[in-house]
């Protein structure tokens, strides 16, 4: 379950990414066709269970928000980098209601186990899988990105399907 970057929005962070971070590391980052926010990760799910998040999908209203990416950090720290992400200040509270409730939900009418992590809106850009490739230029570089207005409405959420390959994993939604 996420929250996908309108067109306008992917392409500008895409063209900021290329010219004014790539060039710095040899970090992998994320494709544009991954640019998303997950909201609650399903893993493995039965064709009886994709129906019932399907219905409560198609059933789910909120009100449309604003969100925004301004800011980048790391997790788990910055002794440790092993991700690298952009996150906002509007939309948090939004994001994050939207992920208890289905947290709670898809528990309760497919049996889709919860998640007891605590929940942090952001868009992954890299994963860091060796210290080496960390490069804290790469993280003032993104500084920048305050600047480059990614402010968006968020009317819906996107179920998503991802296949893992040797590369990257793919993605592809699944309509409800």
């Amino acid at each position: 379950m996420s929250v996908n970057l309108p067109d306008e929005i992917a392409d500008r962070l895409e063209g900021f990414l290329s010219a004014r971070v790539k060039p710095l590391s040899e970090m992998r980052l994320v494709s544009r066709d991954q640019f998303h926010i997950t909201l609650k990760f399903l893993g493995e799910i039965s064709l009886e269970q994709v129906m019932l998040v399907r219905k409560f999908l198609s059933e789910m209203k909120f009100d449309p928000f604003k969100i925004d990416l301004t800011h980048a950090g790391v997790f788990p720290n910055f002794r440790n980098p092993k991700v690298l992400w952009l996150a906002g200040e509007r939309g948090v509270d939004e994001l994050t209601n939207l992920s208890q409730i289905m947290n709670e939900k898809f528990s309760q009418i497919a049996a889709i186990p919860k998640d007891d992590r605590r929940f942090k809106a952001h868009l992954t850009l890299a994963r860091i899988p060796y210290p080496d490739l960390w490069n804290e230029r790469v993280f003032a570089r993104l500084s920048e990105v305050s600047k480059l207005g990614l402010t968006w409405r968020c009317s819906r959420v996107s179920f998503m399907r991802s296949v893992l390959t040797r590369e990257k994993a793919i993605y592809s939604e699944i309509r409800y």
